[in-house]
């Protein structure tokens, strides 16, 4: 037992992220909001799509794909997500998720799953060798 840690998985990104000097303030899935609303006031009158829609494309395609401009969100697979968007719908969305992003790093915030992403190219980066043999991770859905 004194080798087993037992610990939550955004505990532990966000301490391994605070030791590496990431001064970033982590936001779970409800504090949001008010980012999104503001982000929303860039939204194009056509195609008209709501903020859940907008929230889903960023959690199941933006996010977890690692896209990072209009160009490249242009031509990423969206399959599975049930509105179809062309390249021209697709680019005047665009800023809507620009503006997200934005107003995140203006608040010196990143999302958890966001945070798990860096954690994890942090370790990619660094070839860091962890002090584990094994890790389980229960419930860890939703974690890019």
């Amino acid at each position: 037992m004194p080798r087993i840690e037992v610990v939550n998985l955004d505990k532990w990104v966000s301490g391994f992220l605070g030791r590496n000097r990431f001064e970033l303030r982590i936001l779970f899935p409800g504090q949001t909001q008010t980012f999104w609303e503001k982000a929303l006031a860039v939204a194009p009158a056509a195609p008209a799509l709501s903020l859940p829609f907008y929230r889903e494309e960023w959690a199941q395609i933006v996010q977890p794909l690692g896209v990072d401009s209009a160009d490249t969100y242009a031509k990423v697979s969206r399959l599975g997500r049930g509105t179809t968007l062309n390249r021209q719908q697709r680019a005047a969305i665009w800023p809507v998720f620009e503006e997200y992003r934005t107003l995140l790093a203006e608040a010196g915030a990143i999302e958890i799953d966001g945070a798990v992403r860096d954690a994890r190219l942090l370790l990619e980066g660094q070839g860091e060798v962890l002090p584990y043999r094994a890790i389980i991770v229960d419930e860890g859905a939703g974690h890019g």
